[in-house]
């Protein structure tokens, strides 16, 4: 198994009911996530669901949460026409409090319209404009951190 034919195995175990071989080629790809979703096999067959299925799985090794991130926005920009619509729905796995200050005001400027939205709806993280007098400066407030946004 490799990081071009991981998705094909799993897909062909679901599709046979074949539990051993989804398992595996889940335990592949979540070893191994930032090499498959990359790659253009991946990129180009995987469907929503299947990038739900593997974000949702606790078992992903990242070396930090951008990947995360980035695997959505290239996911959907690879086929930006049918695959946008689905963006909004795959942002719920990406663990914002993991992310850091320049990840996070990159995301805000790479996709403005999602800086409050997003934000005011994860549990653990707030972002409040203004803070203190600081006039146009953004705080992001997680349980541990606060970021400065300029």
């Amino acid at each position: 198994m490799n990081s071009s034919n991981c998705l094909n195995h799993c897909q062909l175990g679901s599709l046979y009911s074949d539990e051993g071989l989804v398992e595996a080629a889940t335990s592949y790809f979540c070893r191994n996530f930032e090499a498959v979703s990359q790659s253009k096999h991946f990129l180009e067959n995987a469907t929503v669901d299947d990038l739900a299925y593997f974000l949702e799985n606790e078992t992903i090794t990242v070396k930090d949460e951008s990947i995360i991130l980035n695997t959505v926005i290239s996911w959907t920009n690879f086929d930006l026409e049918n695959r946008a619509n689905n963006f909004e729905n795959l942002l719920p796995f990406v663990q914002w409090d993991q992310l850091s200050a320049s990840d996070l005001e990159n995301f805000q400027n790479q996709f403005p319209k999602h800086k409050g939205e997003l934000l005011r709806g994860h549990p653990y993280i707030t972002l409040a404009n203004g803070l203190g007098g600081f006039g146009k400066c953004s705080f992001l407030l997680t349980f541990s951190t606060v970021f400065m946004l300029t």
